[in-house]
């Protein structure tokens, strides 16, 4: 029988995965959301309903293979060694095949991997609406004052949700991504959709729109509010020194932990 993965106290694999995860695809498809609403180009780079993703079941071999690497990282951050890991493509798509609840169930068959060029290549079929947070995040024309830039956050959102509700993200995203000294770094560089292809200026000139630093909003509102219910993401990621995408592999080192 195939090993499963065993969850682990502190930052695992898991946590820095899941993570990893939604930081692209809530911030690689909220700025296309709101980029294709304000292009006036909804129809055209977004669908009504999702495809369906060709992606292959692993075998029990594929599947030990990255479970075991899996439960080494794992067995790495919670004894504070120091070690590194590489994991490829291949063996984050089998993770997420075999055990979607590891991640998120509803990316089973919604989501595939594939590492070049050192960067974080994904094939998705992503639903775009509900993805903008509850609140208006940092960074976000905080010169209006408290109360109202919050009222114009709302009125934002609510006009971006209802043109992307019943729209989903059908296509290939690929991004620059590394997670260093718990502070994560995303910025998408090319898009495949329907078709049309978005290049790294257009990603620039719509995340600088709706969220001015774009990384200060992915870290400070997207992963410390949304993600990690107002953690410090330093202190919940204190065991991994980096995490990056190297030639064609996922590259996680664990920190030694001071005895």
């Amino acid at each position: 029988m195939p090993s499963e993965p065993r969850a682990r106290r502190g930052c695992c694999f898991k946590g820095c995965l899941t993570l990893l995860i939604i930081g692209l695809l809530l911030g690689g498809a909220l700025g296309y959301g709101i980029w294709s609403v304000t292009k006036g180009a909804l129809s055209e780079y977004t669908s009504v309903k999702p495809i369906a993703l060709k992606v292959e079941q692993p075998t029990d071999a594929q599947f030990d293979a990255a479970a075991f690497k899996f439960n080494d990282l794992s067995n790495a951050l919670t004894l504070g060694e120091e070690k590194t890991f590489e994991f490829t493509a291949g063996d984050l798509n089998a993770l997420v095949a075999r055990h979607p609840g590891y991640f998120f169930p509803s990316l089973k068959n919604k989501i595939r991997f594939d590492f070049n060029d050192s960067l974080l290549g994904t094939e998705l079929c992503l639903p775009l609406g509900g993805l903008m947070p509850p609140t208006a995040p940092p960074g976000w024309i905080e010169w209006l004052g408290t109360g109202p830039r919050e009222w114009l956050y709302q009125k934002v959102r609510g006009f971006v949700e209802s043109h992307t509700a019943d729209r989903w993200f059908n296509g290939r995203l690929r991004t620059f991504f590394e997670l260093a000294n718990g502070e994560f770094t995303l910025s998408p560089r090319s898009a495949d959709v329907n078709g049309r292809s978005i290049n790294e200026d257009e990603f620039k000139k719509a995340t600088s729109t709706g969220f001015g630093d774009w990384n200060r909003f992915v870290n400070e509102s997207l992963v410390k509010q949304v993600m990690l219910g107002g953690k410090d993401p330093r202190d919940v990621f204190s065991g991994v020194t980096f995490a990056r995408i190297s030639g064609d592999r996922l590259m996680i080192t664990t920190k030694k932990r001071v005895r």
